[in-house]
């Protein structure tokens, strides 16, 4: 049976900004699970907790997320996809925010596992509004928005550590330190005037997975120049950039045609053209071991960058840089 509409269809203004808010609470739902994994070593040390309960700690979370992904679809269906995903939020958004407070393994094990049951209602009920808004001709264009705004998440964690110098915690990561922005407000987030980011304090600046959208006659190699010249030393530029480099041609032509009806062209470009976003920065390694430069996104952070290697870990090039 196909989902019930209503008499009024939503314009596709409408049903694309919807889209952009169901991948804004995606890229909520993964940097909130990483809060903890990256003030690991702080927390650590000020609870005495041993390797094993840091291991559980981390494993946590996976338990109830995995555990409730067919349930919480279930409930989707039952009750509506948007309340669940609302319920959902609030619990994982509290679930982060507790963990600054936490003082115990036992607390911390708690919330671990009312995190991952609150970010269980991501992806299902994510799917389900997606399937409901969007018409079934638009719904490979839709996924792979939201799935390409979401792509370049591997690097958020990087630029907390970085900016941060691994104080990072539940209640660290604020708008005041992670710069993330429209492309074309430019000197609205630059004043130094603004309330949301103090310009004169290091600072991450995530452009991730976006540039592909900013055609060469648009110069994107200026425009990111522009922005880091704009911020103080010490601060830091995560960047991924989609590529055919080292993908087959029926994965490139899937990518392309995937997004043939975008508001933007899509414009793929070798390392060379990505490499050119950090002139005058200081790289920072991939993975350990691992020259200070670009890498596919798969392999970012890898414990095993050979096993990391697929089709799919090269669809997008990714960096991390100090900005000198």
């Amino acid at each position: 049976m196909s989902p019930s509409h209503t008499a009024t269809e939503p314009s596709a203004a409408a049903r694309w900004s919807i889209v952009a808010l169901l991948a804004a609470a995606l890229f909520i739902n993964y940097v909130d699970r990483g809060a903890l994994p990256i003030a690991a070593t702080l927390v650590q040390d000020e609870l005495g907790l041993s390797p094993r309960q840091l291991g559980l700690l981390f494993s946590a979370f996976f338990w109830s997320y995995a555990l409730l992904q067919i349930p919480v679809g279930w409930l989707a269906e039952r009750f509506g996809a948007q309340r669940v995903l609302a319920v959902g939020l609030a619990l994982w958004a509290s679930a982060t925010m507790l963990v600054g407070f936490a003082h115990s393994f036992t607390v911390l094990l708690l919330l671990r596992l009312l995190l991952g049951v609150g970010e269980s209602a991501g992806f299902p009920c994510v799917s389900k509004l997606l399937a409901t808004v969007v018409p079934v001709a638009g719904l490979g264009t839709a996924n792979g928005r939201y799935f390409t705004f979401n792509a370049g998440m591997g690097l958020d964690a990087e630029v907390v550590r970085a900016v941060e110098g691994r104080r990072a915690h539940g209640l660290a990561v604020t708008p005041a330190r992670y710069t993330r922005t429209a492309l074309r407000q430019f000197f609205r987030v630059t004043d130094r005037r603004h309330p949301a980011i103090s310009i004169t304090e290091p600072a991450g600046l995530l452009m991730t997975a976006v540039l592909h959208f900013v055609a060469d006659d648009r110069d994107p190699w200026g425009l990111v120049a522009r922005y880091v010249s704009a911020l103080a030393p010490g601060s830091y530029l995560a960047l991924s950039h989609a590529t055919p480099d080292g993908l087959p041609p029926l994965v490139v032509h899937a990518m392309v045609d995937t997004l043939a009806n975008a508001t933007e062209q899509l414009f793929l470009r070798p390392r060379a053209d990505v490499e050119r976003f950090f002139t005058g920065m200081e790289m920072v390694p991939p993975y350990p071991g691992a020259a200070a430069e670009l890498t596919f996104v798969g392999q970012w952070g890898a414990v095993d960058p050979a096993s990391a290697d697929s089709d799919g870990s090269r669809v997008l090039y990714c960096g991390v840089a100090q900005c000198r």
